[in-house]
């Protein structure tokens, strides 16, 4: 990838506003991260914590802000116990 490619943003790129260096930094990483697993930070809400398999709101707003551009509608088929929903209200 030339220089000047990796740093902007490929005008065909409709799904986030990553550059070609940081899309390739993100596919080729492993995001290691220890989320709560207690406390407000870890659920939030008493019903999430019931469900059998709650996704941390934190590594949902990480995948909501990479995969999206700022101001779009995100789609959640699966609506579960509102984990997405939160990571866009973390992200705005």
């Amino acid at each position: 990838m030339p220089p000047e490619v990796a740093n902007e943003v490929h005008p065909r790129n409709r799904l986030n506003e990553l550059t070609g260096r940081e899309w390739l930094y993100f596919l080729n990483s492993v995001d290691v991260t220890a989320y709560p697993v207690s406390g407000e930070a870890a659920c939030g809400h008493n019903l999430r914590r019931q469900h059998p398999s709650p996704k941390p709101p934190q590594l949902m707003r990480k995948i909501v802000e990479f995969f999206t551009k700022s101001g779009e509608w995100v789609l959640d088929p699966f609506v579960g116990v509102g984990g997405t929903l939160l990571a866009c209200s973390l992200s705005g």
